[in-house]
């Protein structure tokens, strides 16, 4: 890693606070176990840069002081214990920065020490408060930290993270197999995923669901389910290349290297699991085993858990994909208000409307 230099000045950063133009600020910062490491957070001191909009990353080595200094800012957070673990056989001192009140926020870090996403993310973080910590974040909590915490650390409360009127439709619609919803996030598992909206545009989910929202698909096959994507947006040229012209690309870039390109899924990436059930620093003398807490779950012929509420049901009759006409969708009469778990409680169901913001 390359270490934070003590005559780094970071004007633009102080610019940026002082005159209220600085959403965030992400900076990997004691990233390490070692007094190196933590003296990383005593450079942001000496020069003015620990403010209120700085996200740490990682922040292994930083100690009580540290995580009291960052709290008193209203700083965050990023923690990805996964790439912790398998790098340094430890992870950051998550019970000291909540008891701190730092804004937590979980992440995968990068591919190569990290899950493939921070919904897997979320279950060693699970696993690791439940079997270390005590037990002292509650299922709501974990939700947060990589829903509506990520974006009130960047700043962007004003315009996404929740649902809200005025915000931007980004939705995950998940299978339910749990009583308590936010349970149901942390053990959800790739097959699922129904349907992944961003912005109002639908770009993942199942299949009968994404052709019954759009007619220019591709299927990605999983190990025992089926998903459907579309990454494209006309008039976006960032947004033309398609799912598989961007693997082709990807695959390309990777000829020739020992290690191949990732499996997109977790459930059925056989390797994923053997790295961390067979790496030292990972297991350290503990049992991690994601495999049979979280994955090991039968699907239907469909790809659906057993159990959930999706298994043996009809799919969606759609005839976009024959070429025929536009379906007719009947408009949903959606309820004034919604027996909801957020935002003012995780176990309580109350009635909260829109306006308010459903999480």
């Amino acid at each position: 890693m390359t270490e934070i230099e003590s005559g780094y000045e970071g004007n633009h950063i102080k610019q940026g606070n002082s005159n209220g133009n600085l959403d965030a600020w992400f900076i990997h910062l004691a990233e390490g176990i070692d007094e190196s490491s933590r003296s990383e957070f005593d450079i942001l001191v000496q020069n003015d840069l620990l403010v209120e909009e700085i996200v740490i990353i990682h922040g292994t080595g930083l100690t009580q002081p540290e995580f009291s200094a960052l709290g008193d800012v209203g700083g965050s957070l990023a923690w990805s214990p996964t790439s912790n673990l398998l790098l340094y056989g430890e992870t950051t001192d998550i019970y000291t920065a909540k008891s701190e009140g730092v804004n937590i926020m979980i992440g995968p870090d990068w591919s190569p020490s990290g899950s493939k996403s921070s919904m897997h993310e979320l279950k060693i973080a699970d696993w690791w408060d439940r079997n270390v910590l005590g037990d002292i974040f509650s299922d709501y909590e974990l939700v947060q930290t990589i829903t509506t915490n990520v974006v009130d650390a960047i700043g962007w409360s004003d315009h996404t993270g929740r649902i809200q009127n005025g915000l931007a439709a980004d939705l995950v619609v998940l299978d339910t197999f749990e009583a308590d919803p936010y349970r149901n996030v942390i053990e959800a598992i790739d097959p699922d995923v129904r349907l992944v909206v961003v912005g109002g545009l639908p770009v993942f989910g199942d299949v009968d669901i994404m052709q019954a929202l759009d007619d220019e698909v591709e299927i990605i096959q999983g190990d025992g389910f089926r998903k459907a994507v579309d990454i494209t947006y006309d008039g976006v040229p960032e947004a033309q290349q398609t799912f598989s012209e961007m693997i082709e690309y990807l695959s390309g870039c990777n000829e020739g290297k020992d290690v191949p390109i990732e499996y997109l899924f977790t459930l059925g990436d056989d390797r994923y699991f053997d790295v961390l059930n067979r790496t030292p620093s990972f297991q350290n003398g503990r049992s991690i085993d994601l495999w049979t807490e979280f994955y090991d779950v039968e699907l239907d012929g469909d790809g659906h858990r057993i159990g959930g509420t999706v298994g043996g049901a009809d799919p969606i009759v759609t005839n976009i994909s024959q070429g025929g006409g536009d379906p007719i969708v009947p408009r949903p009469i959606l309820p004034d208000f919604f027996n909801s778990f957020g935002p003012r409680g995780g176990y309580i169901a109350h009635p909260t409307s829109l306006e308010e913001g459903v999480h």
